[in-house]
């Protein structure tokens, strides 16, 4: 199942999809199977939902052969699941150039039964989230001196499928499925209801989400999302910190606890990457910027913008019957 009006939000929120099964908790038993995305104030927007048997080879190739008919397939989509080797097989089958992400939390669940009582989970997180080869490898090394084995462990999977610094497309803020489990969660009493009952609560659901959201968004007075407002506003407070160097109109050599970041606000690039990758400007973006008096907003990708929420929103659902 998948609503008019969530096919419509697609085209406004990030490429980046979150996928998982969830078990159904009525007599008829099977599977809840959802795809969902976030907009740009980092809220949960569902996709597609289907009731599978189990989580197999065959359900899974199914799902994302009808997620791809509905939503495309093009080389910025990305689609974050868990370590479920049937999802990885059923996404190897039907996407030829989308690409593949592993969630960071359960890949850290996998390590912690090799590697009980260690003290890993923060170096982890921080590998896991570095925007930077050598920031990557920095918290590597102390993974490393917790267990030699854990490197090994974490290069077997692939560090392009779940480390930010070496995957070949734009995660944002996607690291790992919350966004589905926390889907998951909300659903949890509609998982005891019959197909066609929970299949009705979900359309009730995102008809109520699009609806408030779309009125929220109305009446919002900035020019962003109170998330991105949030993080220009912590980024700005930061590079009060900082001293800059101009190199010339487009280039500023930005220095920062004996580190040099040469921005280019003409490419939006920062050799920290977190503008590059999030597309909202960093903080050594926001001194250059603010040193040219550019308004900080117009270097934000559209996608965070209220307007694109509005937009996002604005189709909504009717009711059944």
């Amino acid at each position: 199942m998948a609503l008019a009006a969530s096919i419509d939000a697609w085209n406004y929120c990030v490429p980046v999809i979150s996928v998982d099964g969830a078990a159904m908790k009525n007599n008829y038993l099977g599977t809840l199977i959802s795809a969902c995305i976030i907009d740009g104030n980092s809220q949960i927007v569902p996709l597609a939902f289907a009731v599978v048997d189990s989580e197999n080879d065959l359900s899974w190739s199914w799902f994302f052969r009808n997620l791809k008919t509905v939503f495309g397939e093009h080389n910025e989509m990305v689609i974050v699941s868990d370590v479920h080797k049937s999802i990885e097989n059923g996404f190897n089958v039907v996407y030829e150039i989308a690409e593949h992400g592993l969630c960071a939390f359960h890949l850290l669940k996998n390590l912690k039964k090799n590697h009980k009582s260690l003290p890993m989970e923060d170096s982890f997180n921080k590998c896991a989230r570095a925007y930077t080869p050598l920031e990557f490898e920095y918290y590597m090394r102390q993974l490393e001196q917790l267990s030699p084995s854990m490197r090994h462990e974490l290069e077997a999977v692939g560090r392009h499928k779940w480390a930010r610094a070496f995957f070949r497309r734009k995660r944002y803020q996607v690291i790992t499925t919350n966004i589905s489990e926390s889907m998951n969660a909300t659903l949890k009493e509609q998982r005891e209801l019959p197909v066609i009952g929970l299949l009705e609560s979900i359309h009730s659901l995102i008809q109520k989400w699009f609806y408030e959201r779309r009125t929220k968004w109305s009446f919002q007075r900035t020019q962003l999302s109170i998330y991105a407002e949030d993080m220009i506003r912590e980024f700005l407070a930061h590079s009060r910190s900082m001293n800059i160097y101009p190199v010339d109109q487009h280039e500023f050599e930005v220095h920062h606890r004996k580190k040099q970041f040469v921005v280019n606000i003409l490419n939006w690039t920062c050799p920290c990457r977190q503008w590059d990758l999030d597309l909202i400007p960093c903080s050594h973006a926001c001194i250059a910027l603010s040193t040219r008096n550019l308004n900080l907003h117009l270097y934000t990708d559209k996608f965070y913008y209220v307007s694109n929420l509005i937009n996002l929103y604005k189709k909504g659902t009717r009711p059944i019957g």
